[in-house]
């Protein structure tokens, strides 16, 4: 049994840090999920802890970390068989629970709230709603310090999530509750003891505030509001009441809401700001400028429109997060110096401290399928490929790096071009970051390192990191042979855990040992508002 634990830790690593649902330059979308998710099924049916260990690791991909979670949820608190943790410690003590949360808590700060929303409707369509999953969705919802900007900005998708988890019924219940609460305008409304305590457990248990401020922001949802928000309490959801009449000077709304609000025929500045396409892209350009709660990175990307759209608008490149949104726009509009000093500092941020190797070659495929698919992953295997090379050569003290020729896939001469700039550093690791097709020849590669190998004795290791995901490799990399250690990511964080993952290979018993301490140690609880960091 540990064997085969072993193998599918190793395998599950490699899956969760370059698994994506969008199609690349050889794969489509359809084909990349049942490949992800026929991956956890087995990694399930083996133990029913190894998908969640895999998923609570730095670098899981988003898409990853969801299915695990959804496929948790919809297995039940019982299902499946526990192979590595003791059934005691797992189900009584909580571990599951804090597996679950480390997760979500990692989807979300890894991923953003949308995509938190997004497998908490999956769990609407999927029909699941025990006790396990309702109690864990309410806590990450009535528990999100911003959950003002939330509820006006993903207001649909909330209310459907939580109209899901209380059920026709209760939200019927908890709606009228909370109308009556409003009206009377106080919190010492005496309500039957039956009341309180649906009050308690949908709502009081998981909202750290006033039960008034989260009943207006429950009818708010519900688009039941039939009073004033007052702005020293609602800054946000006040200046929303403004704009259905005037979306002139609004600076805390989102764009979003603004340009639904604005094209919604009935919204009385529509014949005067949107009825003709001139009306509409000044209009555009005034909520473009006007907006101040664009994120940083949502900036960034939106760098060629605001152009465009003749907008004057600073954005301090610095602070961005997100590598993909800084080469992206430097792909469409050019690498300037800003783009360049902001990818720059964004690598020192990410590089690794006590890094392992300090004298690397690194190989970089520059073929024509790194560009991705044109619509769904346009330039994103390129980008990935660009930023962890930066960070690898940031974080060893000597670097040397060869890109191929071309469009098409050939390593092999590169591995070997490479190899002849030995002399100016003798590598103590080589890193070949391509997708691994190869269009010299398949095998090509293989066979010069087996050469390579034979030929001087050579031992250091040689690692291949993917960008992408085989649906025809079940969700895992296409190697480029025996000869090499194979990884995926989607950023460079994720390489950090693989490598060190490798220990499996020495001591699969330690490495698991360290995951369950970790989860032991994990500060999270479901209920959000007593002390949940997910």
């Amino acid at each position: 049994m540990l064997v085969n634990i072993k193998q599918s830790l190793i395998d599950g690593l490699t899956i969760a840090s370059g698994s994506k649902s969008s199609a690349t330059y050889y794969h489509s979308k359809d084909e990349q999920m049942k490949a992800i998710r026929d991956a956890i099924k087995a990694q399930y049916s083996l133990s029913k802890e190894l998908p969640l260990i895999i998923a609570t690791q730095k670098g899981a991909t988003g898409r990853y970390v969801s299915e695990v979670l959804l496929n948790e949820f919809k297995q039940t608190q019982k299902g499946g068989a526990c192979n590595i943790v003791n059934p005691i410690d797992w189900y009584d003590n909580g571990l599951s629970d804090k597996a679950i949360l480390t997760a979500l808590k990692n989807l979300d700060a890894d991923s953003g709230f949308p995509y938190v929303l997004r497998l908490f409707v999956d769990l609407k369509k999927e029909k699941v709603n025990n006790e396990r999953a309702r109690k864990i969705v309410l806590g990450f919802i009535w528990g999100q310090d911003n959950l003002e900007f939330y509820a006006v900005k993903y207001r649909n998708k909330i209310a459907e999530v939580l109209k899901h988890v209380y059920g026709e019924k209760k939200t019927s219940i908890l709606l009228s509750i909370a109308q009556r609460h409003v009206d009377i305008l106080g919190d010492d409304v005496l309500g039957t003891e039956k009341e309180q305590s649906i009050i308690t457990e949908s709502i009081a248990k998981y909202y750290n505030g006033d039960t008034i401020k989260a009943f207006k922001l429950l009818l708010f949802l519900f688009r039941k509001v039939n009073f004033p928000f007052d702005e020293r309490e609602f800054p946000i959801l006040a200046e929303y009441q403004k704009a259905k009449t005037d979306i002139t000077n609004i600076s805390v709304i989102p764009e979003e809401v603004l340009l639904g609000l604005i094209s919604d025929v009935k919204h009385p500045q529509y014949h005067t700001m949107w009825s003709t396409e001139l009306q509409r892209q000044a209009t555009k350009a005034m909520i473009r400028k006007n907006v101040k709660v664009t994120s940083v990175n949502q900036q960034v990307r939106q760098t060629k429109n605001t152009a465009k759209l003749g907008v004057e608008k600073q954005v301090d490149m610095k602070k961005a997060t997100d590598f993909l949104a800084l080469y992206k726009t430097g792909y469409e509009t050019g690498f300037n110096d800003e783009i360049m000093d902001a990818i720059q500092a964004l690598a020192d941020k990410k590089k690794f401290t006590n890094f392992d190797y300090q004298n690397i070659g690194v190989v970089q495929d520059k073929s024509a399928s790194m560009k991705g698919h044109k619509q769904e992953s346009k330039n994103t295997p390129r980008a990935i490929a660009d930023f962890t090379s930066l960070v690898l050569r940031k974080s060893a003290q000597k670097s040397v790096e060869v890109t191929t020729d071309g469009e098409i896939t050939d390593i092999a001469s590169a591995f070997i071009k490479l190899l002849k700039l030995e002399r100016d550093v003798k590598y103590d690791a080589i890193f070949l970051i391509t997708d691994g097709y190869e269009n010299a020849y398949d095998g090509l590669t293989n066979e010069v390192i087996e050469i390579w190998r034979s030929e001087t004795g050579s031992q250091i290791p040689v690692f291949q990191i993917s960008p992408i995901t085989g649906a025809e490799m079940d969700s895992d990399v296409r190697a480029l042979g025996t000869g090499v250690v194979k990884m995926a990511i989607n950023n460079p964080i994720a390489l950090q855990p693989q490598i060190a993952g490798r220990m499996l290979e020495i001591d699969t018993k330690r490495w698991l040992e360290n995951q369950v301490i970790a989860l032991e140690a994990a500060p999270v609880k479901r209920n959000k508002k007593i002390n949940v960091n997910a």
